[in-house]
């Protein structure tokens, strides 16, 4: 039963991945399996690291095989598994609804990450000062790259770039209420990366899009390495501050899902899309109220 529901979380975070303004670690806080995914990864970019260090004799081959056993590998291969369900399943509907129906994709998820704040909330219970100053932080920092805009041209994009891209993407996976893709918009890079996978779909593999694919994947290695063990002594030692910043983020990540945008308020469709909103939002409250996720959160620091 605990495969099944691995599996299963894998899923919701694969259809979470897919959809512009979501992603799959705001999922896995809503899941109740934040810790346990931030553990994976720290497992993952551990001996990353350690392999870098076997690599230039730093280690030896018995500490670079201990680090290889401590990652949790039944656990993060059923994730992968449900992910890819979840994302080869749902990811023509969504597309398919948000091509189409963009309001109505909006609406839905805009219900469900509103009604997630209530986790970093009760997380938090009696915020002080600083941990109302992380929650402005948070909101003021990715209101401010939603706004920025694309700002760099697709072809010609410096390689140091692509790196930073890389390093800063992995924020999209750890931090939930941000999105890869709005990371990468404001560089510039998202748009590179579209085209990369495209043209390697198509077999299309030149010397120069290998190396920029190459140059993004070491940049997601080094953020990765660097960036979870930042988060996970946060989450150890400093955690209502932490979650105070997420909540920040993803109050600034409704921004970008607001679903009345190009609608008018009083016409037919608003009220379908207000009906929708709050369904999901209803829904999403009761399953939180019933799973009380922030409860796995708070027991596994």
């Amino acid at each position: 039963m605990k495969g099944i529901k691995n599996i299963f979380d894998g899923i919701i975070m694969g259809i979470a991945e897919i959809v512009p303004g979501v992603s799959a670690s705001t999922a896995t806080l809503l899941l109740g399996i934040y810790d346990d995914f931030l553990n994976l990864l720290e497992g993952v970019t551990n001996f990353v690291r350690d392999f870098l260090h076997f690599i230039i004799k730093k280690i030896s081959k018995d500490k670079l095989i201990k680090s290889f056993k401590k990652i949790n590998f039944s656990y993060g291969i059923q994730l992968f598994i449900g992910m890819v369900i979840g994302i080869v399943l749902f990811s023509n509907i969504v597309d398919y609804f948000y091509e189409n129906n963009k309001t109505v994709v909006q609406a839905i998820f805009f219900g469900i990450i509103l009604a997630s704040i209530i986790i970093p909330v009760k997380v938090v219970k009696k915020p002080n000062l600083t941990d109302l100053l992380f929650l402005i932080i948070g909101f003021v920092t990715f209101f401010s790259v939603l706004k920025m805009g694309q700002v760099s041209d697709a072809d010609s994009i410096p390689l140091w770039l692509i790196f930073i891209g890389g390093t800063i993407s992995v924020s999209g996976m750890v931090l939930p209420g941000v999105n890869s893709s709005f990371v990468l918009i404001p560089l510039g890079v998202y748009e590179l990366i579209l085209k990369i996978v495209k043209e390697f779909s198509r077999l299309n593999f030149t010397f120069e899009l290998i190396t920029q694919a190459l140059v993004f994947g070491s940049g997601v290695a080094f953020g990765l390495i660097s960036f979870v063990k930042v988060l996970k002594y946060a989450f150890k030692n400093h955690i209502t501050k932490l979650f105070s910043l997420i909540a920040g983020i993803m109050l600034a990540s409704l921004i970008s899902l607001w679903p009345y945008q190009n609608i008018d308020y009083t016409s037919k469709d608003s009220l379908i899309i207000s009906v929708l909103l709050i369904i999901s939002l209803l829904l999403t409250s009761v399953f939180i109220l019933k799973t009380k996720p922030e409860e796995e959160v708070t027991l596994k620091r």
